[in-house]
């Protein structure tokens, strides 16, 4: 697989169902949620992709990291009084909580 193009949560069971006549829902939300060998992404025009862990730094180094910027400025914008609440860094402090949740570097006990 390199890539599934997906524009609601369903498609790429829809996707891969169509390639691979055995593959249950089961099969491919412990591939995305489990195991975490696929991986959902925006890139192109906010679209949703899905690719393998392995093609997710050229991902995020083509499209994606426009996508990010664009958003990372729409959610400035919108939450605009956690500035206020937070400190002008908010949006860094926040990405980093949540990459040390997601790593296990910060498990609140």
């Amino acid at each position: 697989m390199t890539a599934l193009h997906a524009t609601e949560p369903a498609t790429p069971h829809l996707a891969l169902h169509a390639r691979v006549r055995e593959i249950a829902v089961e099969d491919v939300e412990a591939e995305l949620y489990d195991t975490r060998s696929l991986v959902k992404s925006m890139a192109m025009r906010r679209t949703l992709f899905v690719v393998t862990r392995d093609l997710l730094p050229a991902m995020a180094g083509s499209a994606g990291r426009r996508v990010a910027e664009t958003e990372r400025r729409r959610l400035a914008k919108e939450a605009g009084e956690l500035q206020g609440q937070r400190g002008a860094d908010w949006i860094a402090a926040a990405s980093k909580e949540i990459v040390d949740r997601l790593t296990g570097a910060s498990i609140p006990r």
